[in-house]
């Protein structure tokens, strides 16, 4: 039992040292950890996020009514355009992003959620602010660079 317990004890240690990085801002050793957990953690707390907002009911039942569709259709525009500008700035995005997606979610609030994997969620909301081309680039540039960051 004892060598169990030591065996234990020397996983747990390796999981948490092969974690620890250099921070290229700062220089100094810090504790992180691996990508691929820390994309799934991301992923995971934008998915329960995204769930504890109260969600919105139908909001279009008869077909043909899209009001909703000049907003999405600013948000298709609007994002690949942040995105080509974010690959430019810094060229080695690719590497650990292979690309951004643009979701707009039917909620009840307005708010955005973003994940280390790239997707970036608008919720519906945010369009009944009335925001221009420009303040909506904002927002939609804040988190690409979440994602960046």
């Amino acid at each position: 039992m004892p060598a169990m317990n030591k065996l234990f004890f020397l996983l747990c240690a390796c999981a948490l040292l092969g974690g620890c990085a250099i921070a290229p801002e700062y220089g100094r050793t810090q504790l992180t950890a691996p990508a691929p957990v820390s994309a799934v953690y991301s992923e995971m707390n934008m998915q329960l996020s995204l769930v504890t907002v109260a969600g919105e009911s139908l909001r279009c039942p008869q077909p043909g009514c899209g009001a909703s569709e000049p907003f999405d259709q600013r948000i298709a525009w609007i994002g690949p355009e942040l995105t080509k500008a974010a690959y430019q700035v810094f060229p080695d995005l690719g590497d650990r992003i292979k690309g951004f997606e643009f979701v707009v979610a039917d909620k009840s609030e307005p708010g955005t959620l973003s994940g280390s994997i790239g997707r970036i969620i608008i919720l519906r909301p945010v369009s009944s602010l009335s925001p221009n081309d420009v303040t909506l680039a904002f927002i939609v540039g804040r988190e690409i660079g979440h994602v960046i960051a």
